[in-house]
This record gives structure tokens, C-alpha cells and sequence, in this order.
């Protein structure tokens, strides 16, 4: 491509039906009773998110989130959400590394491509820089209180 070429981007391959329509997923957007949240907040675009999760010992019971998330953080929380409830926490982990080189482009093993295959809405939030962090927020406030009860 020469330089005088322009690459088109258009925004509505980032905002799409499929990530529109995680918006909207209500059943994960609760507080739980008798557990205090993970809070996480991107100061960049003003999201902040309180993550509850309740382990029973290493897997993942039950996660939900309240918060004030811009769409991709919030579609990015249900995504999350509904893929790790119930799997263990290396699964856990290893998910949340893994979503981190899908947003930033980069290639995915054969495993991590199978768990995604349905997270292609996230695979263009690389193109709006500014949104990798918006799509990583929920992922990145799992893994630090993960590693939190690890320590103890």
C-alpha cells in the first residue's frame, strides 16, 4: 500500500450486533450478598467495575459484576462471564491471558482458539487503541483477585 493510500476502518466492525447484543445480557449484572467486590477502574474512559465472585475452593462458582462500564467493558464482562463460571482457576487464568493476545492481535494456540472461537467481537478492539483496555478491564480485575486468594 502506498502512502498516499488510506486504509478504511469503519467502527461498526468493532461495534457489531454480536457485541451490541452482549450489552444487553442482564442476568450477569448483580450484586452478591455476603461478598465484598473486586473493584476495578479504567480512569482513561471513567469505567469502573465491582466484580463479585464466589470460589468454591478452586473453581468458580458463581461471578457477577455492577458497575458504571462503557459497552465494550460491559459486553466484555458478560463475555467473560459466561465463559469462566464454573471452570477452575488455572482455566480461569489461562483464559484471561489468552483474551489478552486476542484484543492485542496476536496469535492464539490452537486450545485458545477453540475456547474463543466465539470471541471474534473482540478480535478488531486492537483497531481503537483506546478500547483494548475498555475490553481488558473485567478480565484484568478477575486476574488480580485471583491471584489475591492465591496468596492466602
Amino acid at each position: 500500500m502506498s502512502i498516499r493510500q488510506k486504509r478504511t476502518f469503519n467502527i461498526w466492525d468493532i461495534y457489531n450486533d454480536e457485541l451490541m447484543s452482549m450489552t444487553k445480557v442482564s442476568y450477569n449484572q448483580h450484586a452478591m450478598e455476603n461478598i465484598n467486590p473486586q473493584k476495578g477502574k479504567f480512569p482513561n474512559c471513567g469505567d469502573e467495575i465491582d466484580l463479585y465472585i464466589e470460589l468454591e475452593g478452586d473453581i468458580i462458582r458463581d461471578i457477577s459484576f455492577k458497575g458504571n462500564l462503557c459497552l465494550i467493558s460491559k459486553a466484555s464482562s458478560n463475555y467473560m462471564i459466561d465463559l469462566l463460571k464454573g471452570k477452575s482457576i488455572d482455566y480461569a487464568l489461562n483464559a484471561i491471558d489468552a483474551f489478552y493476545h486476542l484484543t492485542n492481535e496476536e496469535a492464539l494456540d490452537k486450545e485458545s482458539s477453540q475456547v474463543f472461537k466465539s470471541g471474534n467481537i473482540f478480535k478488531k478492539v486492537h483497531k481503537l487503541h483506546g478500547r483494548i483496555n475498555c475490553a481488558l478491564l473485567p478480565w484484568n480485575t478477575l486476574k488480580f483477585a485471583l491471584n489475591k486468594t492465591r496468596c492466602y
